[in-house]
């Protein structure tokens, strides 16, 4: 039998477009009714029942879609009967939330809330924009602080760059966390749910640290204290309850269809096996965070070490400082090693590590130039009058070196004194033979500018600390790289070693010297790193000017002779100078 094709009368073809059109208007104003969570790590985040979800995936994986996006409108969205009234419930369909309620949005910082791809206001514009009051939009250069939705919720972002005091008010009934946060900000987060009969909190993470920056390191450290425990019960059978912090895991897989693999994978082609892991399965890999510093490197750069070229002290004569060997201890004088003595036209720093009278006080002295560390000196005083008196005769010995002392809670007096003098203990102006270092503004150095201040002395804080750590692991690798090719050796002290090997996390995660040993070499250590870094980053800057200097413009005028051309002249002459006013370097 032959079947006829009919052709659709003009009404069934306004009907389908019709149907079409109301279709896509639908998916425009509730997202969220067409979102389809991939099987895996999204369908068990959504399902949980475990107040507190940590949802652990690869970059790429669709977790920051699945928590950040959907959760969130999970929480915020009203359920409509056949009236189209509210029922007083979220559309949750595996949780029974009230409606309205109140929740938090944090991130780490603002620049990462409001990117346009991947920023946690992104979320929230793609699934609920339409049922947000847009005239309760509080924001603050485009940075949203608040709004409301037209069911009542109520929803604030917060960012960890604005310190805990931005999370320690409020009564809430959810809370959502984009990446790793100091465990501080957590807990006082999650004080904010014990009020309210109601209470989820769950955070969407990839936990990767920058090896260079403790406080990212803290971060994931707690984070992934807590997750290698859940996930280990729940790989023994134990199942989840609401009272249960729950960890779900995303491999990048389970969004295939909405990623490309192959560009991924190629992506991920040059990085460590550990953090390919990682960025692709989300699990935790316990050699991801150094415990310190690497172990194998320290083994190789031991192997290297080498037994000072001489052992001695200092002695002052009238016009200048002289080295005096010896063979035993003399009571009441530092011990100062030697294993490059100073070669005329070098530059030196040292940093100094001040300690009481019970602990050695730490100066370790380094060729900028070579950038290798050359002597030490460590031993006990009586007094900082003495560290100064000390630090003045080994800082002119080698060439005027520039003298960083922390100046936490020691090491102020005796930087006060090398910078002032004290002619009672033999202490003379320092800046008349050598340099005292300037610090830098915290402000300035977290954004990572490092110039000279007006205060003298390193200081030890938070942002500080993380880049004297970072540039000691850098230190260290490049130093492993030189030995194992057999170039000039950077660490030949052994004793050094032996400290950056008990330089351990302690509970807190905070590095710091394990229980019976010292890390007054380590900080002495990094403080030279520091002040040698900021030497050669001086030098690249100031190449850079000399280089970008044209020379003058030379004409042929009619008689074959050569003139100077006056007008580019004056130009280069009036660019050159706007570049020293912007240059700080070169205006100090």
């Amino acid at each position: 039998m032959n079947v006829q094709p009919v052709s659709p009368s003009s009404n069934d073809v306004v009907s389908l477009y019709t149907a079409l059109y109301q279709a896509v208007e639908a998916k425009s104003s509730a997202p969220i009714f067409f979102y389809t969570p991939n099987k895996g790590g999204q369908q068990e985040f959504h399902r949980s029942p475990s107040w507190q979800r940590f949802l652990l995936g690869g970059n790429s994986s669709g977790k920051s879609y699945a928590a950040l996006g959907a959760e969130v409108a999970y929480h915020v969205v009203p359920e409509i009967d056949n009236e189209r009234n509210s029922t007083g419930w979220a559309i949750h369909p595996y949780a029974n939330v009230p409606i309205p309620n109140t929740g938090w949005i944090s991130s780490k910082t603002d620049e990462m809330q409001v990117e346009p791809v991947g920023g946690t206001q992104s979320y929230v514009k793609q699934f609920i924009w339409n049922d947000i009051d847009h005239k309760s939009i509080q924001s603050e250069k485009g940075v949203w602080r608040s709004l409301r939705t037209k069911s009542g919720c109520n929803i604030m972002f917060k960012t960890v760059m604005s310190g805990m005091r931005a999370y320690t008010s409020g009564s809430l009934n959810w809370i959502a966390q984009d990446e790793p946060c100091p465990r501080s900000v957590w807990n006082e987060t999650m004080a904010r749910l014990f009020r309210t009969t109601y209470a989820r909190m769950w955070a969407s993470m990839t936990l990767i640290a920058d090896p260079k920056r403790q406080t990212t390191i803290d971060e994931v450290l707690w984070v992934a204290k807590i997750c290698r425990d859940v996930l280990a019960k729940k790989k023994g059978g134990i199942p989840i309850t609401e009272r249960d912090v729950d960890v779900i895991l995303m491999h990048v897989k389970e969004n295939e269809k909405h990623i490309n693999m192959t560009r991924v994978e190629d992506a991920l082609a040059g990085m460590e096996e550990w953090e390919q892991m990682v960025r692709l399965t989300g699990e935790y890999m316990e050699f991801n965070i150094p415990g310190g510093f690497d172990q194998p490197t320290l083994s190789v750069l031991e192997s290297h070490c080498r037994d000072p070229l001489s052992v001695g002290c200092l002695v002052q004569s009238e016009d200048e400082v002289k080295w005096n060997e010896i063979a035993d201890y003399i009571p009441g004088k530092p011990i100062i090693k030697i294993w490059h003595f100073p070669v005329d036209g070098h530059h030196y720093a040292i940093g100094v590590d001040v300690q009481g009278t019970n602990d050695p006080t730490s100066a370790t002295v380094g060729d900028m130039d070579r950038k290798e560390v050359v002597a030490e000196m460590t031993g006990l005083f009586e007094s900082e009058a003495e560290v100064a008196y000390w630090l003045q005769l080994l800082g002119i010995y080698y060439n005027g070196a520039e003298v960083a002392i922390e100046v936490n809670k020691e090491g102020k007096t005796a930087c006060e004194y090398m910078r002032r003098g004290y002619e009672e203990f033999g202490i003379i102006k320092y800046s008349d033979v050598g340099r005292l270092y300037r610090r830098a503004k915290t402000s300035e150095l977290s954004r990572g500018w490092d110039r000279p201040g007006w205060d003298y002395g390193w200081k030890t804080d938070n942002v500080t600390r993380d880049l004297m750590i970072g540039e000691i692991r850098s230190f260290l690798v490049q130093a492993k790289k030189e030995a194992e090719h057999g170039a000039v050796f950077r660490l030949p002290s052994a004793a050094h070693i032996n400290e950056l090997r008990t330089f351990l996390p302690n509970k807190y995660g905070k590095l710091e010297a394990a229980g019976g040993h010292h890390d007054d070499r380590v900080i002495s250590l990094g403080i030279l790193l520091m002040v040698m870094s900021r030497y050669h980053r001086k030098a690249r800057i100031e190449q850079e000017r000399e280089s970008e200097i044209e020379k003058p413009m030379m004409l042929l005028d009619r008689d074959g002779k050569l003139s100077l051309n006056l007008e580019s002249t004056i130009k280069q002459v009036i660019e050159n100078q706007g570049r020293n006013k912007q240059n700080p370097w070169l205006r100090r």
